[in-house]
Formats: C-alpha cells, sequence, structure tokens
C-alpha cells in the first residue's frame, strides 16, 4: 500500500542535517494515536511485520511499530530512498547501518513510554534511553559485572535515595558509548568509567580504547519527564539539538537541561 502523499509532504518539516550537526529525535508513545500506528503498518516490510506479531504484549507490539516507522521515515528523509525500499545492513555485533549510504550513522534506543533515535553524518553516535520510574533497586545487584571499581566506589558513597538515579545515569551513559562503537558488549564495561566530581560534572575514561576508533567521544545526558536520555558522539561534536516527534506527521524542537560529559 502506498503511503498517502499528504503525509509524505510533510517530510519536509525535518530539520537540516549537516556533516557538523547531530539531530536527536523523541517519541513519547502516548502521543501515537491508533491512526498513527495503522499508518506505519504499511510501511514495515514482510520481516518485520512478523518479528512484531512474535511479540505477546500489545506494548510491545507498539514499541517495535513506532520504532520501525521512526528509522524508516527519518532516514528516508535524509538520504532520499523511499520509506518502503530502505535496506539495512549488519556488523558482527548486530549494529545497522543504511544500505547505499554508510555515512549516515543513527542509533535508535526505546523504553517504557519513549523511543530515542539519533542520527549523524560521518560520524558514529550511539543513545541510550531508561525510564527512571520503573527501576527497582534490585539493578544494583549488577553493578559488580558492569561497572568500573571507580564507577562502583562512587555508588558506594551515596545515600540509598541516590544510588539509583545515579546508576541509571552512569548506565546509560555506558550504553551510549559501546553503541556508538558499535562492539555490543564485546566491549567490557569496566574497562571505561564515567565519574562525577564534586561540582556534578562528569569525566570520562577509557582504559582500553579501541585503536582503529577514535578515542575523542562528547557525551551528553538529560531528563524528559521521567526519562534520562544520554548520547555518546564521536570526535567531541558539540552542536547537537533535540526534536519530539510523530513519526511522519509532526516534528518540534525542545530546549533542554543538559549534562555534559568531558
Amino acid at each position: 500500500m502506498e503511503i498517502p502523499t499528504e503525509i509524505v509532504s510533510q517530510y519536509m518539516q525535518y530539520p537540516e542535517l549537516t556533516k557538523d550537526n547531530v539531530l536527536l529525535f523523541l517519541v513519547r508513545i502516548e502521543n501515537i494515536s491508533q491512526s498513527d500506528k495503522d499508518t506505519y503498518l504499511n510501511i514495515l516490510n514482510c520481516k518485520e511485520t512478523a518479528e512484531m506479531a512474535r511479540f505477546r504484549f500489545q506494548k510491545d507490539q507498539d514499541i517495535f511499530l513506532i520504532s520501525r516507522a521512526l528509522v524508516r521515515a527519518i532516514l528516508a528523509y535524509y538520504s532520499g530512498v523511499d520509506v518502503q525500499t530502505i535496506k539495512f545492513a549488519y556488523n558482527e555485533f548486530d549494529k545497522p547501518s543504511l544500505v547505499g549510504n554508510p555515512s549516515l550513522h543513527f542509533n535508535l534506543s526505546h523504553t517504557e513510554g519513549c523511543i530515542a533515535l539519533v542520527l549523524c553524518r560521518s560520524r558514529s553516535v550511539g543513545v541510550d534511553v531508561e525510564c527512571l520510574s520503573n527501576k527497582t533497586r534490585a539493578v544494583l545487584d549488577i553493578t559488580e559485572d558492569c561497572f568500573s571499581a571507580s564507577e562502583q566506589a562512587q555508588l558506594a558513597e551515596l545515600s540509598d535515595a541516590e544510588k539509583l538515579p545515579r546508576f541509571t545515569r552512569l548506565w546509560t551513559l555506558k550504553e551510549s558509548y559501546i553503541k556508538a562503537l558499535g562492539v555490543g558488549l564485546s566491549k567490557n564495561l569496566g574497562e571505561f568509567s564515567f565519574t562525577f566530581d564534586d561540582t556534578g560534572q562528569i569525566r570520562f575514561k577509557d582504559d582500553k580504547p579501541y585503536e582503529d576508533v577514535c578515542s575523542a567521544f562528547s557525551f551528553y545526558s538529560f531528563t524528559l519527564d521521567d526519562h534520562l536520555v544520554s548520547m555518546a558522539i564521536q570526535d567531541e561534536l558539540r552542536k547537537w539539538s533535540v526534536y519530539e516527534v510523530r513519526p511522519m506527521y509532526c516534528c518540534e524542537k525542545l530546549d533542554l537541561d543538559c549534562t555534559v560529559v568531558d
């Protein structure tokens, strides 16, 4: 089925993407109507439709559907490829790239209530989003396996009320980094650290950086309602902006307070 022309024409609402900036698109799932989802079903391919059907719960099917629609709609606009014919290639760690346009870098993350897609030309990027309200203290049990010694030490010094928010921020930062690298969990999470100084500033250090990957990264972290979002951007690029979208329908710039990691 073809996508209605009145929807395609609204692609022009998306902002400009150059080699010198990064765009982050956020979707609040509660703002997506059933009519929107019906449209999104038309742009999934057969494999994606079958994969969506394997999810048992409707909320998981919705996240899958909206995520795929977001990726397809955004990449179609910035690559000039038809939204229904976009094809992806995957590296050995399952990180996707756009067939025919590998310099258009993107990364996707989703959690309960929110989906994030970061986009950049010629630089690796990674993003992670987590819902703050659905985290329990049980997640702290994985700190020894996933955090560096310095990160564990800093968590140990915090009050019980402070531990969970700090854990979530550290987790999203670490996830964004390994996603930008595109190496999955082959990278030991304890080999690199994000530490907080007395002023609240965050510092980054990778004890075992990859030789064939630029070691200079910029990191950004902010909250949106009940969600925490962190980004990793290669080459210390600091010009970026955030937009809230209903894929294929509207796009609005957000002004956010953000923590910068040095």
